[in-house]
């Protein structure tokens, strides 16, 4: 199945971050083309213990466009994790188990570094401020009244 699917352009085309799947508890990955980024802990934590009662997920994602797990990192503390990403980061999961420890209000979240994002060096220039020599201004914001008065 696998060699007929990946024969075709559009199997490739559709194989982007935005496909990737996170698996039952217990189950690995199992659509052709798909490979395993992370796993955590699944299911509900047992009372007392606050282990997960199940097997690990995993998140799987098309091999063309799989983040590589040594630039990922899960956001969040519990037991409140409120888990986000950083500046040139993106987000792929979100999970109340993430690397372990459950979460008892919000989620962690998995998140991987964009190459291109960390480059990014976007500043705020100021009130009537321009850009410095060579940059690009990407927003100009127009106030409709003085804020001096």
């Amino acid at each position: 199945m696998f060699q007929k699917s990946a024969d075709k352009k559009s199997y490739w085309d559709e194989m982007t971050a935005e496909k990737c799947y996170v698996t039952d508890c217990g189950k690995g990955c199992d659509r052709a083309g798909f490979i395993k980024v992370t796993q955590q802990p699944c299911g509900n934590p047992i009372f007392l213990f606050r282990e997960a009662d199940n097997d690990d997920s995993s998140l799987c994602c098309p091999i063309a466009a799989a983040p590589n797990p040594d630039e990922c990192r899960w956001r969040g503390s519990a037991p409140d994790c409120n888990g986000h990403c950083e500046d040139g980061e993106v987000m792929v999961e979100m999970n109340p188990w993430g690397s372990g420890a459950y979460c008892e209000n919000g989620n962690k979240a998995y998140c991987c570094d964009v190459p291109a994002g960390k480059q990014n060096k976007c500043y705020w220039s100021g009130n009537g401020n321009p850009c410095n020599t060579g940059d690009v201004t990407m927003v100009s914001v127009t106030l409709p009244f003085n804020l001096t008065s």
